[in-house]
C-alpha cells in the first residue's frame, strides 16, 4: 500500500516499573511477533526483578521515563514532573539519578532517549538533556520547541484514550480500528515530500488485557503487510 514511500515504526510502552503478570504478556507478546519494544521505565520505582528480567531480552531496549512519575503541577495546569514548579537543579539532579541507575544497570540495552511523564516537559529543563547525556527526547504527538542536538522521537499513534481529572484518577478507552489506521494514513499522508516516514505507535502494557494484545496485533500486522518496517535501537536513533 505504501510502497512508494519507507516507513518505519517503531513501538514505545510507559510506566514500566514492576514485575507484573502484564509484563509478562508484553515479553511474550514481543518474542511472538520478534519486533523490538522500547520500555519507558521509572527510575525511581524500578524494581531488580524487574531489571533481571528484561535484562535477558535482546529485542526489548529501555527508555528513561521521568524519575518518580510524580505529578508537581497545580490543579489548572497540565500534569507535570518536569516543569517551571520545582528548582532547576533538583530536577536536573533526579534525572542524572534515573540516568546513571538506567545505564549502571542495563548498559547497552539502555537507550538515551528520555520520555517526560504525559509528554510534558519545561523548555529549561529539555535544555539540560544534552548535558546529562540524553541523544532524544520522545513526547506525544506534534511538539515544537525543538533542541538542537537533541533528536525528535514523538509517539503519535497511541493504543488508548485518555480523559484524566489527577494523577491516579482516569479513564481511558481502546481507540477503534477506524480512529486508529486513519491516524496512521494521516501521518503517512501528511508527509507526501518525505522519502522516510516514521510512526511511532504507543501502549500502556499494564491496563492491557489479553483481547487488547489481540488487537495490537492486528495492528502491527496490518502495518507489516504494507511494507512497514519496525525499527531497532541503532536505527531509532542515529
Amino acid at each position: 500500500m505504501y510502497n512508494y514511500k519507507e516507513i518505519q515504526a517503531w513501538w514505545r510502552d510507559d510506566d514500566i516499573c514492576e514485575d507484573t503478570n502484564e509484563l509478562d504478556s508484553l515479553i511474550r507478546f514481543v518474542e511472538s511477533n520478534n519486533i523490538p519494544a522500547f520500555l519507558s521505565v521509572i527510575p525511581d520505582r524500578l524494581t531488580q526483578s524487574t531489571i533481571s528480567k528484561l535484562k535477558v531480552y535482546k529485542n526489548i531496549f529501555v527508555l528513561q521515563h521521568g524519575y518518580s512519575h510524580i505529578n508537581y503541577a497545580p490543579l489548572v495546569e497540565p500534569h507535570n514532573e518536569f516543569g517551571n514548579h520545582r528548582d532547576i537543579q533538583i530536577q536536573m539532579d533526579e534525572i542524572k539519578i534515573g540516568f546513571n541507575k538506567l545505564l549502571d544497570q542495563f548498559g547497552d540495552q539502555f537507550i538515551p532517549v528520555f520520555v517526560p511523564p504525559w509528554g510534558n516537559i519545561s523548555m529549561e529543563v529539555k535544555q539540560i538533556l544534552l548535558e546529562i547525556g540524553f541523544k532524544g527526547i520522545s513526547q506525544i504527538g506534534k511538539v515544537s520547541n525543538y533542541i538542537k542536538g537533541l533528536k525528535d522521537l514523538n509517539s503519535n499513534i497511541d493504543f488508548h484514550n485518555w480523559k484524566s481529572t489527577s494523577e491516579l484518577s482516569y479513564t481511558t478507552e481502546v481507540r477503534s480500528w477506524k480512529n486508529i489506521i486513519d491516524a496512521i494514513n494521516k501521518k503517512i499522508n501528511s508527509q507526501t515530500n518525505e522519502k522516510e516516514i516514521r510512526i511511532g505507535l504507543l501502549t500502556h502494557s499494564q491496563i492491557m488485557c489479553k483481547s487488547d494484545w489481540k488487537y495490537f496485533q492486528r495492528i502491527i500486522q496490518y502495518l507489516q503487510s504494507s511494507g512497514t518496517e519496525f525499527i531497532n535501537a541503532s536505527a531509532l536513533i542515529n
